[in-house]
This record gives C-alpha cells, structure tokens and sequence, in this order.
C-alpha cells in the first residue's frame, strides 16, 4: 500500500540584484527552463556515513527513531548548473532515486533576476519499501489502532546565495532542507493517519555583518494533484491554533473513535496553522526570525474515499532567509521544495 511517486525539489535562489531584492517587477518575468538527465551530470555516490551530508541526515530525529543505518540511505553530489562550480547535496531513503535536475531562470530586467534549480527524484522499483512490512520500524508518532504504511525522509543542501564561513564544517556552510512523512491506516477502514515534519537551517555567514536570518519558513500537505476525490475530509489535525496548542517537547493525539496518533510537537511561536478541513489540507507556517534553525510538524487524521482507495498525499515546503549585504544593502534567499503532485494554494 505504499504510495511513493515522482518528487521534485527546486531551490528558488537569492535575486542577483541585491539591492533590489525588495522590488517588485511591475511586469510578468522572462522565465527559461531546461531538464538535464541526471546522466549527463557529474555524481559521486556513498552511503557512507563519514559524509558529513550523510552523518547530519542519519541525526535527525525522524531516522533516529527508525534507527537508520548508513547503508539504508543513498548519497549524491549534484553539479549546480547555476552557480560556478556549484553542487547540491542530496541523501535520501531507500527506494528513490535521482533522475534528473531541471533549471530556471527568471529575469525581471532592470529589477534583477532569480535563478532555480531542482532535482527530480523518482521510484526506484528494485528497493521500493512496501509499506505494511515496515510497520515494524519505529516511528516519530505513535499510532492507536492503526499500522503505519509507509515513512521517508529527504534532506538537501544548497550553497546560500552570501558568502559561507569557511571554517565551519561543509554542511554548516550550506541551507539544509528535512521534509519527512509518516503514513498511516486503520486496517478495513476508510480513516488514515499522516504526521510530517520539516526543518530548515541556515548557512553560517563568513563574516558577522551578513547576519543571516529565517524570516518565512511554512510547510504544507494536501492530496496529491487528481486525486483529491480520494480524500473525503479531515477529521482531527494538530496543532489548531499557533502557541497554545504546541509546546517545544510536549505530545498532541488526535483521534477518533479510539483511533489516532500521538505525536511530539514544535515551539510554536510566531507561526500560524494553515488547514482548510473539508479538503484534506493543512499546514503551519513560520513568520518571525530565527538565526540558525527552524522545524514546523504537525499531524492529520482523515478519511478516504472508500475503504479500498489508498490515498496519496503530496508536500511542500518554503524558506526566505534574509542577510544583510555589502553597503547595508538586503539581500534575500528563496528555496522552494515540492513534489509533482503539488497545486499551489
């Protein structure tokens, strides 16, 4: 019953017009794209965890839980198609695979430009999980009556769009993006469980007068594009509302008819809960300023279509770090992450 499908990851990078980076083009951007096989770039893989890549992504909490080894992950070095020399990071679980990196280019003219780049990652078949036989592994939440179906975690580094410090360890010069799910289901029942996680953490600066900031960060889940006839309603979700229902450490169970799951949440300061019920949809979104790091989770609890449909989900996930450029100029770094199956709100 496991629903993995294509997954696209695209970095929405700084504006290379600093200075401008508040404006605001009266006009639609020129845009230019292209999709570059992932067999005509330059990739080095090893799951080994002496990658610092692979080391950070085996510490999270999501695969800690699990107790993931470094041989259950997978590891690549992107060449950046938009940065000189640039490369992008990527450490997945078992049963993904890279399959391409798609770039774009938006040009505002005199107001500068933002450039893009994504790597597409598809089902490997040979190693795909199957679903109800990993209902073994330990999960973040913990379920009542149901069995878990399927979890993955992907991580991502890019190079910040201002100077890295190099002193600082290779990962800590890189934003680093965690997106992990956990689905779950009530056996011979319409009622699904799903919990999601998202991290963001910023690139360490070189110099104390960059002073990178997380100004917007939100995290999204909604049913995945065509299908959400398969997704009836929500029937609980947590949080509900910002601060007074998520505290650093603390549980959440949402449930229904001694159905449910148990789950860890976030400090919720300065942020707010997006959901919309009646269509399957929710998300939380950050809008204060943090220097380093951020993680948004949250948890639903919903119902199919019928007791045979199994419902995929599709996430997103969206950060804007703010640093402080040469001469007191602002500049800003865009990442934008979703899989295929995402509409925008």
């Amino acid at each position: 019953m496991s629903a993995v499908s294509l997954i696209s990851a695209t970095a929405i990078l700084a504006s290379s017009a600093p200075a401008m980076a508040q404006e605001r083009s009266p006009e639609e951007p020129e845009i230019t794209a292209e999709r570059i096989p992932i067999s005509e770039l330059d990739i080095n893989s090893s799951p080994s965890e002496n990658i610092e890549a692979v080391s950070l992504a085996l510490d999270n909490d999501d695969r800690a839980a699990r107790g993931v080894e470094a041989d259950e992950l997978n590891y690549a070095v992107i060449d950046d198609p938009t940065r000189p020399e640039g490369e992008i990071e990527v450490v997945w679980d078992d049963g993904i695979i890279p399959a391409s990196v798609d770039i774009a280019h938006a040009d505002f003219g005199e107001y500068g430009g933002q450039r893009g780049v994504g790597v597409l990652i598809e089902e490997d078949p040979e190693n795909a999980p199957s679903g109800v036989t990993r209902s073994s592994d330990n999960p973040i939440a913990v379920p009542d009556n149901m069995y878990l179906d399927h979890m993955f975690c992907l991580d991502f580094f890019y190079e910040p769009d201002y100077p890295a410090d190099e002193d600082e360890p290779s990962t800590n010069q890189e934003h680093h993006l965690t997106t992990c799910y956990e689905k779950y289901a009530e056996a011979g029942t319409d009622l699904w469980g799903y919990y999601r996680r998202a991290t963001w953490t910023n690139a360490i600066g070189s110099e104390v007068l960059y002073k990178p900031r997380l100004v917007d960060f939100s995290a999204r889940t909604q049913p995945w594009e065509g299908t959400e006839g398969h997704v009836q309603r929500m029937v609980d979700w947590a949080p509900v509302a910002p601060e007074s229902s998520c505290t650093a450490g603390a549980s959440v169970t949402i449930g229904a008819g001694g159905t449910g799951l148990t789950f860890p949440t976030s400090n919720c300061q300065d942020t707010w809960v997006d959901a919309i019920p009646s269509q399957g949809k929710m998300g939380q979104i950050f809008e204060g300023e943090v220097r380093r790091q951020k993680t948004l989770d949250y948890g639903m609890l919903f119902e199919a279509d019928n007791t045979s449909v199994v419902p995929t989900l599709s996430d997103y996930a969206w950060a804007e770090v703010n640093y402080r450029g040469p001469q007191g100029t602002t500049g800003e770094d865009f990442t934008l992450w979703t899989d295929l199956g995402w509409v925008p709100w």
